[in-house]
């Protein structure tokens, strides 16, 4: 059986967005920006590999390009679809029932020993959102696209 995501965090760099998010005022980032982000603290957010429609292991791909064959690759090609760099997406994290028994109850303590984020995500932001019921965020999201 798969993992079954428990919570969503969304961490944000100010107050007001936070404050905003809470409204309802969600901002989607598009998948370049996450593909092309520099990320020089390392804060989980940057990902070269966002809208990858494809990653292959040079012993498993030829390419040719009219009569000239490329040889010698050196490492992993990774493929992009140019028009999916437009897509909007919601950056979030999550938390999974890995470690988690759903028969018993937690306390935040428990939490924190069985679960915790990388330190480098603090670098997003001093401001967070906990989304402990994600069906319901889908949901919601849905029913305001459909409305739009």
């Amino acid at each position: 059986m798969g993992k079954k995501v428990k919570a969503l965090f969304k961490i944000f760099s100010k107050e007001k967005y936070r404050d905003d998010f809470k409204k309802g005022e969600l901002y989607f980032n598009t998948l370049e920006f996450f593909k092309n982000l520099e990320d020089p603290n390392e804060s989980c957010i940057g990902d070269y590999c966002e809208g990858a429609v494809g990653f292959y292991q040079p012993d498993k791909i030829k390419i040719q390009i009219g009569a000239l064959a490329i040889t010698d690759i050196a490492g992993p090609v990774l493929l992009h679809k140019d028009d999916l760099a437009c897509y909007n997406v919601l950056s979030l994290a999550s938390m999974n029932d890995c470690g988690f028994n759903d028969s018993q109850k937690y306390t935040l303590a428990d939490m924190k020993r069985i679960y915790s984020f990388s330190e480098r995500i603090g670098s997003i932001g001093d401001y967070a959102v906990c989304i402990r019921d994600p069906n319901e965020l889908i949901r919601r999201i849905e029913g305001a696209a459909k409305k739009q």
